[in-house]
């Protein structure tokens, strides 16, 4: 598994847990943006679509991951700059498609 990266964040409005349909629609949502925007490859190709538990009460979207390596200070700080913003235009986007039912949040972290 990989050490880092930019991920989207999911927690319901009422705090109740996801169910099946929660998650299709998500992924659904999730597809949707980010085959219509204009982001990296990195993204567009990745596994953004395996959502992952994430906390007691939310789920994740890991949009990019990363590898510690020799160079770990500076391919975080690459890797963050190049991300982060991406992540943010993508939670914008899905709180749109989403609605109030849920809550969407960006985020560059380590796991």
């Amino acid at each position: 598994m990989s050490d880092f990266g930019a991920m989207i964040i999911f927690r319901k409005a009422n705090s109740e847990s996801f169910t099946d349909d929660d998650k299709n629609t998500i992924k659904s949502a999730l597809k949707k943006v980010i085959n219509k925007g204009n982001y990296s490859n990195l993204i567009k190709e990745g596994n953004y679509l395996n959502l992952k538990g994430w906390d007691n009460d939310k789920l994740c979207s890991l949009l990019t991951e990363y590898y510690i390596d020799e160079n770990y200070d500076e391919t975080v700080e690459f890797a963050k700059e190049e991300d982060l913003e991406d992540a943010k235009n993508i939670s914008r986007q899905l709180q749109k498609e989403l609605g109030d039912v849920y809550e969407v949040i960006a985020s560059f972290e380590e796991w």
